[in-house]
């Protein structure tokens, strides 16, 4: 599928929705292993020789903060957190690294970033989101649980 010098990490929907995993050196985290319980995704981790490993917490930080700017930290799984942070790192450790997902909100945050993400079996984002808290009760921009002004719940807004 793909050329053998490449880099890939591959997002739990690579081991549940691929029908061919491309040619190369391939890349997860404990936490993707953790949530693939399929017979097919579990032979996958295993014949494909897929190198596992866990992200440094500077580059975990990092997404962290990104998505927090984004508005897409409460969207992203721990998990998905982890498949950015790898990639981020790999990119500074050796070379370019592809996400391997269908998850929109990590094709938007490897957009946001700067990384390159191929979709598996959707069409993939068609615009960047960015997603910003609001009070439901006095319509104000704000960060936090609840709004500081009035006490009232923040609510998920997409901006462009």
């Amino acid at each position: 599928m793909a050329d053998e010098n490449r880099i890939y990490v591959l997002d739990s929907s690579a081991f549940i929705n691929a029908d061919d995993v491309p040619d190369g050196e391939l890349f997860s985290t404990p936490k993707i292993r953790e949530e693939v319980r399929d017979f097919k995704s579990r032979m996958l981790f295993q014949t494909r020789s897929i190198k596992t490993i866990v992200p440094g917490s500077r580059y975990v930080a990092e997404v962290k903060s990104k998505a927090v700017d984004t508005g897409d930290f409460t969207k992203l799984s721990s998990a998905d957190i982890s498949v950015l942070a790898l990639a981020l790192q790999l990119k500074e450790t050796k070379k370019k690294a592809i996400i391997l997902t269908d998850d929109y909100n990590i094709q938007n945050m490897a957009e946001e970033m700067g990384m390159d993400y191929k979709p598996v079996s959707v069409p993939g984002i068609k615009k960047i989101f960015k997603r910003m808290l609001y009070c439901g009760k006095c319509r104000k921009y704000r960060a936090g649980d609840k709004c500081p002004g009035c006490g009232g719940p923040l609510r998920l807004r997409v901006v462009r």
